[in-house]
């Protein structure tokens, strides 16, 4: 073997070595041509680093090309993917990489751009605009806040047309089975969303953590037996799409019955906004709508955070106003003295929300939630269906019940006070004119003329009495 081929070989086996280390599954969804792909996995299975490494390979074989990477927030893309992935990876194959630390911004030697995003940053997705990325990775798609089919198809994609990039959609399964991560991921391979190209795998396959999940699984199946049927345990390590038993569930809602995909806006919409006011607890926000000739109660968005001050609040509840003309705003009552700042200090017309015989309401809500007469749009991206769905019931030694105190119910609060002023339920539906001497019309006189026949009958009785 010549100096030079040797030296040939070394630089190939250097410009590859990022790539021809993954492991099988790993190996095999980055070989995949398709430039839209996702990928649903356990935890540690390996999946960011999969991604963060194909951006970097391919940045190594070009120059002044963009690549972007997003993360639920800021801090969880700089622990993770920042210091505990890029870095290591500069080091180790001698990069020379340039790290500009204020824009999570990694510079390669050819001029290559990886910047890290967090989704909770105001303001981060309207960055995209203009850009022009070779990739874009959407990490934790099962846990985004945000409508994810409008993000990709009317920010994301306009961005990689240019340079032919590749979408990258990676996560685990998330809590609600609904949404374009469920299309895209569901199990029955025939109902899932055309145009992407699957992988999927667990831990288990990952070398580099096989072992340690085996112990850690050790650990929880001593603890509990039934490890095994746990949604939580299945969804975050086996990567599987699990429907929660709702069994002593305080709200019944269903991904089947009570999703909307759009809400279409009509002149006769009457909006409503909850507001359940909190510190050390989450203030919580939820907007709905009702008109006068539906049946229909359509929950459109859910926001929730803590440590919300009162100028922060009014600030939010401005924005729905301005977003929802006309929209009504009731409030948590407790807080008597926060109303009356938000309307003096801030002009805000805060109503009183009504808390008397709760439970009476939450089971008007049931029944509502059952007959389909409750919808949400978007609800993966709503905090609001999480409560719904993990709420549950806490029994007293009377037979009563009470909302389980150590889990949240916040925006399942704020949707209360707004259900309560709506109108939706008086809404009663016009018959259609009988056509007369039709089979119904001869079955309603035949009805008429037996009760006319059975009143006739007791009227004569009660004279005899």
């Amino acid at each position: 073997m010549t100096l030079a081929y040797q030296e040939l070989v070394e630089e190939v086996s250097r410009r590859t070595a990022l790539v021809s280390s993954l492991f099988p599954k790993q190996h095999a969804a980055w070989s995949d041509p398709s430039d839209r792909k996702a990928i649903l996995t356990s935890r540690r299975a390996g999946k960011t680093e999969l991604v963060i490494r194909d951006c970097v390979h391919d940045a190594r074989h070009r120059t002044d090309t963009d690549y972007a990477y997003v993360a639920l927030t800021r801090r969880s893309a700089e622990e993770i993917v920042w210091n505990r992935i890029l870095k290591p990876l500069n080091r180790k194959y001698q990069l020379c990489s340039e790290f500009r630390e204020q824009k999570l911004r990694m510079i390669l030697p050819g001029n290559c751009r990886i910047t890290l995003f967090g989704a909770d940053k105001p303001g981060w997705m309207e960055t995209f605009r203009g850009s022009y990325y070779r990739r874009v990775i959407l990490d934790e798609c099962g846990s985004y806040r945000i409508n994810l089919d409008k993000f990709v198809h009317e920010i994301v994609e306009p961005t990689l047309v240019d340079q032919q990039g590749t979408l990258w959609m990676v996560g685990t399964p998330g809590r609600v089975p609904s949404g374009m991560w469920w299309e895209m991921t569901r199990p029955e391979v025939a109902l899932r969303r055309p145009g992407w190209s699957f992988h999927n795998w667990t831990v288990e396959d990952n070398p580099h953590m096989r072992e340690q999940f085996r112990k850690l699984y050790a650990r929880k199946k001593a603890l509990n037996p039934d490890i095994d049927t746990d949604p939580s345990f299945l969804r975050e390590w086996r990567g599987l799409w699990v429907v929660e038993d709702q069994v002593d569930n305080v709200y019944g809602f269903s991904p089947e019955r009570n999703v909307a995909a759009v809400h279409e806006k009509d002149p006769e919409d009457h909006y409503v906004l909850g507001v359940d006011f909190g510190w050390h607890d989450d203030t919580a926000f939820v907007v709905g709508v009702w008109r006068e000739d539906s049946p229909t109660w359509t929950v459109l968005e859910s926001y929730k955070a803590p440590h919300l001050d009162i100028t922060a609040t009014a600030e939010r509840i401005k924005e729905y106003i301005e977003r929802y003309p006309g929209v009504h705003i009731v409030g948590d009552q407790k807080r008597s003295q926060l109303l009356e700042e938000m309307r003096v200090r801030h002009g805000i017309p805060l109503a009183r929300a009504e808390k008397a015989d709760k439970h009476d309401w939450i089971r008007l809500i049931n029944t509502d939630l059952r007959a389909g007469n409750i919808l949400v749009v978007d609800p993966d991206s709503q905090p609001l269906v999480d409560e719904w769905i993990f709420l549950k019931k806490k029994h007293k030694p009377n037979g009563d019940w009470v909302e389980h105190p150590g889990q949240p119910n916040h925006c399942a609060d704020a949707h209360l006070y707004a259900y309560r002023y709506a109108h939706h339920y008086r809404f009663e539906p016009i018959e259609e004119p009988m056509q007369k001497f039709s089979r119904q019309w001869w079955d309603r006189e035949e009805e008429l003329m037996i009760q006319e026949e059975e009143d006739r009958v007791s009227d004569k009785n009660e004279e005899w009495i």
